[in-house]
């Protein structure tokens, strides 16, 4: 089989990533590396260029991300005695089977952010390029409006500027907006200014890059943070909206534990695999629409799911979300690994490798957990995981930036030549415990 393609991220100026830099997105990639050094702000960046991309406006202090102000967010520069003028965010969009054969290049989307006078974060510029296309979007302040110059393989051109704020606000939809709209404007018209209308064939090329967009980023990237909310004794049956936190559990729960379906039985199978518990039911107290328990069978009995180890309502969230979460959706998981013993721990490894199978976009995991990364390395070595589908990304902190070094796997699941300092304190650690 085809190893599954996915994007890489372009960064450059943003938060500890000072450097300009291409990182490839695996199925499943787990970020490793000390406490504050990038990671969190990675899962950012991540869900940030996923929506300009798909054209969602961003939002920089979405939860579990608040990443504060244009100075908060731009990193220092030494050599301006302040922060950078700009950052840039972006994706590398993988090709399709036959883009592939007809060896095409793969389309680059990056947008570029400087500081606006109320010191948040506003694009000005952004580019689009592939193999038959290039596109620079330049925008303006209001009065100025947004120029798009696209340029065709064909020798076709297409040039316009829009003005007005809220024509402004409408045509920053994206990239698939952005090529939606040149394909519109492109047909002959009788207030066309171009000089040169686009033909059928470039058309048809903005349509399927259009395409390749929608497929391969899918939708707005779902987050989930590291500490998920406490459990309670009691539920009211009201659905809350979704959150990082996972308060929106206890109403999914109770829909799962109603269905007789592969999915409950699943979620018993790693309740029972990773110690964590052997059933899950719901007690009713009168009605549907009065309050109902979640109770954990562990050790042959059942008990409310706040009398049970801490672990049950941490890990819960993360698999009941992940379970139901969209096929298309990108998964950013910060430790899943809280108050999980490490049998657990490893479990969620052989969880999220499984579900990277049936997923079209990456999961992708911050860990501090060497449990759950051994346990994918060890279903690798077994064959029931491919190597192509998971990467390590180390993390590691210099005296003015922060590398990122993927580190690969092989057959065996052996690391290939992890750089110096990875697991550097554990390996210390034990050469003076036998020293």
């Amino acid at each position: 089989m085809v190893p599954k393609a996915t994007p890489s991220l372009l960064l450059e100026n943003f938060r500890c990533f000072v450097a300009p830099r291409e990182i490839p997105l695996a199925p499943l990639t787990f970020l490793v590396g000390g406490n504050s050094s990038g990671k969190t702000s990675f899962l950012a960046a991540v869900r940030l260029a996923w929506d300009v991309s798909i054209g969602r406006d961003p939002n920089f202090n979405e939860d579990p991300f608040n990443l504060g102000s244009y100075d908060d967010i731009a990193s220092f520069s030494a050599k301006e005695d302040g922060t950078a003028e700009h950052f840039s965010l972006g994706l590398r969009i993988p090709l399709t089977r036959q883009q592939r054969q007809r060896q095409y290049q793969p389309m680059t989307i990056r947008s570029t952010f400087s500081m606006s006078p109320e010191n948040h974060p506003i694009v000005n510029n952004q580019t689009i390029l592939s193999q038959d296309i290039s596109i620079a979007i330049r925008h303006g302040q209001t009065e100025e409006g947004i120029t798009i110059n696209a340029t065709f393989r064909s020798g076709a051109t297409f040039v316009t500027t829009l003005k007005g704020e809220s024509f402004s606000r409408e045509i920053f939809s994206g990239t698939d907006g952005i090529l939606r709209f040149i394909e519109m404007e492109s047909y002959p018209h009788p207030r066309h200014k171009n000089e040169d209308i686009l033909s059928a064939a470039d058309r048809r090329e903005i349509r399927s890059l259009s395409r390749g967009i929608r497929t391969t980023l899918g939708s707005h990237p779902s987050a989930h943070a590291p500490i998920r909310t406490r459990p309670k004794r009691t539920y009211d049956p009201l659905t809350p909206a979704p959150s990082p936190e996972g308060e929106h559990i206890p109403m999914l729960l109770l829909s799962f534990l109603q269905k007789k379906g592969d999915s409950q039985q699943k979620l018993m199978r790693f309740g029972r695999q990773s110690g964590l518990f052997s059933d899950l039911k719901v007690r009713r107290f009168g009605t549907p629409g009065d309050p109902f328990q979640v109770q954990a069978e562990t050790r042959g009995h059942l008990h409310n799911i706040i009398d049970v180890g801490y672990g049950v309502s941490q890990a819960l969230p993360i698999v009941v979300d992940v379970m139901n979460a969209d096929r298309d959706a990108v998964l950013l998981i910060q430790q899943p690994e809280v108050h999980l013993h490490p049998k657990a721990q490893a479990e969620m490894g052989t969880f999220f490798a499984e579900k990277m199978k049936q997923r079209s976009t990456p999961i992708i995991v911050e860990t501090h957990s060497d449990y759950m990364i051994d346990r994918v390395r060890l279903l690798i070595r077994k064959g029931q995981v491919r190597k192509e589908d998971v990467q390590v990304l180390f993390f590691a902190p210099r005296k003015t930036d922060v590398d990122i070094i993927p580190i690969g796997l092989d057959d065996d699941g052996s690391i290939i030549d992890p750089p110096e300092d990875y697991r550097k304190f554990f390996l210390d650690e034990q050469f003076e415990f036998f020293s």
